[in-house]
């Protein structure tokens, strides 16, 4: 079973992808139809619309599979429902065809009823659709939200409006409904679980250049008129003129051939930027001038590109000289190449001679009275020639300008927050070296610097960057983004500070020039020593029997938690947050939040009246480390000894997970014996005992592991990150933008 959801997690999206939009050869099937367009419906109700109504069908289950699949219901309850009905209401689009479509002269009763059905499902679902996506665009600001928010407000001002002719609208509802099952595949896949090795990646990137560089190729190639690959009447009524698509197919090509360079780098702002243009070439080869070859070739490098876009994980590369003009050599270099198998094709085809002819007459205006009207364009093949040979001029010009000019800026590694949590979790899955790397997703309000494969979680308080150690990425990138991280914050007059560095780490920031200075030690447990020879101690024998003649009992859950247990766990933490005023922190800790709970394992102690006493919550890990740790570990005000009950339970339990190792967490000033640190412990006796921390954690037989802050200044921007620690740890600071 396990190996069977592994493999639907791996080929879903693209199932889904090419069911749902199979009915992108409907106008080409539809040959009665060339020089006019239908609605999918009505392409769905003709003799092949069966075939068409069987790939809705199979998008809604396959979309129905992975809501239950990937949890959505339990991780994103709202989103996994409204989700879930959208796949249903596209399973009903599929046997209820809309039957009362343009051509027919009487509509039956049944016809009707099956249109009123068809009428009242698309009205509905298209309203989720909206709603869905503007929650997610106003709520996460993902970019492909947004995108597919402006999609659907343009299309209905076009329609409210009546700017927009009857065709054009047919060709609104084909670039709606494409996007639709883009963005919704899209939505879903995010909570899919895939890691891509770092081999296979590699490999991806490499064959996406290749294919996008091919793509590009062929879309100058077809738009050369003397190949008759565009179809001029099946366009008649949309855009009256197959010259307006050649340019397309031009300007296109030319973009397509700049970004397979930077696409093999795997940047994943260019991929979205290749996505939209490939997507504009499925839309003009289904439905504008209809084409099997080329439908087939970018839809299937669009679904692929789709596919694997975890793969892609760079943000743009700061613009070198040298990078500049490489840009510039594939685009020119394309472009030739392009030519070259045109010419060849035309020779091969018999067309040599009026593509001689045309080429040396097409500026040659004693031979013809050069009329602009679009009808005369159609008509002569080398004024369209003309028209594209400007297209061409124009477009290499426009690519040669931006890579001699293109500003710097565009190449920092700061990646929007929406961009950058995504980017972070791949990494983490492939990388992760921290029981508490959770921390670089949650709490929400950190920015991500991305510098070659490396990632850096920080955030922005008093003009002080504070990054959460260490870098995430392969061992060799980390240093360089270190140094890349500094200059960059430099660069915007922030000053650095790296928050719990461990002991080995320290180097890479020494190497990149930051002052360190010890700030307390990590209590962690070897597991098996504890279970096998701490925990038969007296002392702890003490507590097992005082806890068994207490009643007390363990139990762990693991996600997702019912409604009663959230009630039950906030009952615990209210009376615990509540005891001595203490506050809610965030950044590097978790605070008491049923959307954070709701991902993490619960470990549980209730007294013998089942009432819940104390609770911790086990952190996510990743890359199948070994080593697990707790964030809230909380208790009623009337039992402040169990504690040590639950952690030993949780250990043990832990072990029984093949875990090696714990970690009890951090303690301020733990093992550091200096007149700074004494000096500080009698500051904050009255606020925090960490000497009494120390003791408790030194009952478990810990190893301590130092833990440094690292700062870039004097001891003036050593008081300035002092100052800036309680705002930066405040929950309401969260939320705010860096």
């Amino acid at each position: 079973m396990r190996r069977l959801r592994d493999w639907f997690g791996v080929v879903w999206l693209p199932v889904y992808v090419l069911a749902g939009t199979s009915w992108l050869l409907a106008p080409l099937l539809a040959h009665q139809h060339y020089g006019t367009l239908v609605l999918i419906s009505n392409s769905e109700a003709g003799a092949a619309g069966g075939w068409f109504r069987l790939g809705d069908v199979l998008a809604g289950l396959v979309l129905l599979a992975a809501v239950w699949q990937f949890g959505l219901m339990q991780r994103a309850r709202w989103v996994g429902w409204v989700v879930g009905v959208i796949a249903v209401l596209s399973i009903i689009d599929g046997l209820f065809p809309d039957t009362c479509y343009i051509g027919h002269q009487l509509c039956t009763t049944p016809a009707a009823v099956l249109s009123a059905v068809h009428d009242v499902e698309t009205v509905v679902l298209t309203a989720l659709l909206a709603v869905l996506s503007l929650w997610d665009a106003v709520r996460n600001r993902r970019l492909a939200s947004i995108g597919f928010v402006t999609v659907q407000l343009l299309a209905a001002c076009l329609v409210v409006s009546g700017l927009a002719s009857t065709q054009f609208r047919v060709v609104l509802q084909y670039a709606y409904e494409f996007a639709a099952i883009i963005w919704l595949g899209w939505l879903v896949d995010g909570y899919n679980r895939r890691a891509v090795p770092a081999r296979s990646a590699w490999r991806v990137r490499r064959a996406a250049g290749l294919g996008m560089l091919l793509a590009g190729l062929l879309a100058i190639i077809a738009s050369l008129p003397h190949l008759r690959f565009v179809h001029d009447q099946a366009v008649l009524h949309v855009v009256h003129t197959g010259s307006l698509l050649a340019q397309h197919g031009i300007i296109a090509g030319v973009l397509l051939l700049y970004l397979s360079r930077h696409l093999l780098r795997g940047e994943r702002p260019v991929l979205w930027l290749g996505l939209l243009v490939v997507g504009s070439l499925v839309l003009k080869y289904s439905v504008l001038t209809p084409h099997v070859l080329a439908l087939v070739v970018y839809g299937l490098l669009f679904t692929a590109l789709l596919y694997a876009r975890a793969s892609f994980d760079r943000n743009l590369a700061p613009p070198s000289w040298a990078g500049r003009l490489k840009d510039i050599g594939v685009v020119f270099g394309g472009v030739a190449v392009a030519l070259t198998i045109g010419l060849v094709a035309a020779t091969l085809l018999g067309h040599r001679p009026r593509l001689v002819h045309d080429v040396s007459t097409m500026y040659d205006y004693s031979q013809h009275v050069l009329e602009r009207r679009e009808d005369r364009l159609q008509a002569r093949t080398e004024a369209r020639l003309r028209v594209l040979a400007e297209t061409l001029v124009v477009s290499l010009g426009a690519v040669t300008l931006w890579s001699l000019f293109r500003p710097k800026r565009l190449g920092g590694g700061a990646l929007e927050k929406r961009l950058g949590k995504e980017h972070m979790e791949y990494l983490l899955q492939r990388y992760s070296n921290s029981s508490e790397d959770y921390f670089k997703l949650w709490p929400e309000g950190k920015s991500y610097f991305v510098h070659g494969g490396a990632a850096i979680a920080y955030r922005v308080e008093g003009g002080i960057a504070f990054m959460l150690a260490d870098p995430v990425g392969p061992e060799q990138e980390r240093a360089g983004a270190v140094a890349a991280f500094i200059g960059h914050a430099r660069g915007r007059g922030w000053t650095v500070c790296a928050l719990l560095i461990g002991g080995k780490p320290r180097e890479l920031y020494e190497a990149a020039g930051l002052k360190l200075l010890r700030i307390g030690s990590s209590a962690v447990v070897d597991v098996s020593a504890f279970c096998n020879e701490t925990a038969n101690t007296k002392w702890w024998r003490w507590q097992r029997n005082r806890a068994g003649r207490s009643g007390l009992q363990y139990a762990e859950a693991v996600p997702p938690h019912n409604p009663e247990t959230m009630r039950r766990l906030r009952q615990v933490s209210d009376a615990w947050v509540g005891e001595k005023g203490r506050s809610e922190q965030g950044f590097a800790l978790g605070y008491f939040d049923e959307a954070y709970l709701q991902a993490c394992r619960l470990h549980l102690l209730s007294d013998a009246d089942g009432q819940l006493v104390a609770f911790a919550n086990e952190l996510p890990v990743f890359a199948g480390s070994r080593q697990a740790t707790v964030d809230l570990i909380r208790h009623l005000p009337a039992e402040p000894g169990v504690m040590s009950v639950l952690l030993m339970h949780v250990i043990q339990q832990l072990q029984t997970r093949g875990f090696a190792s714990f970690d009890l967490g951090f303690v301020p000033l733990a093992q550091v014996d200096n007149e700074f640190a004494r000096l500080l412990r009698r500051v904050s006796a009255s606020r925090f005992s960490a000497q009494g921390l120390e003791q408790f954690k030194n009952k478990f037989d810990p190893v301590w592991h130092p833990d440094y802050l690292a700062y870039d200044g004097d001891l003036i921007d050593l008081a300035r990150i002092a100052a800036n620690l309680e705002r930066l740890f405040a929950v309401n600071a969260d939320n705010s933008k860096s």
